[in-house]
């Protein structure tokens, strides 16, 4: 009787320090990319912070381009002609080619320009990548990204 009292003790402890140690459910953050006090600098940056579910909103300006997000995350401009994500090759990648698990992005209210990659062999280049969960890389024709704007 003892050793079931004891068993009963030690199980409602664990259960305690368990739920202790994992804490309430994270909400959604939303972290800011511009010249604003608290704000990350580039997007880059950003996104080795967010975690599923995050908002990343970028402030007016121009931010490198050459990101991957791995994350699903939203990607909220400032209005597409104040902020602009430009150059690397791709602008941006979303998704790895590989991955077994890939995000949901949302792009909305920010100009995407200025990117481009070199030939790949027995690949035509691609001036945007987005890789699917279950089927082979769905990507945009290469040719010189003029301006890609998001509502």
């Amino acid at each position: 009787m003892r050793r079931a009292i004891s068993l009963a003790a030690a199980t409602i402890v664990t259960a305690i320090l368990s739920a202790a140690a994992t804490g309430p459910a994270r909400s959604a953050a939303t972290l800011c990319v511009g010249t604003n006090p608290g704000c990350f600098s580039t997007i880059a940056a950003a996104l080795d912070v967010a975690q599923d579910g995050d908002t990343i909103a970028i402030g007016p300006g121009n931010f490198a381009g050459g990101v991957t997000v791995l994350k699903s995350v939203q990607l909220v401009g400032s209005g597409a002609g104040a902020s602009t994500i430009e150059g690397g090759g791709p602008v941006l990648t979303i998704g790895a080619l590989e991955g077994a698990d890939q995000p949901t992005v949302s792009i909305r209210r920010v100009t995407i320009t200025g990117g481009f990659n070199t030939p790949r062999p027995s690949r035509s280049p691609r001036a945007a990548e987005v890789y699917g969960s279950r089927r082979a890389p769905a990507t945009r024709p290469a040719r010189r990204c003029r301006s890609l704007r998001a509502s």
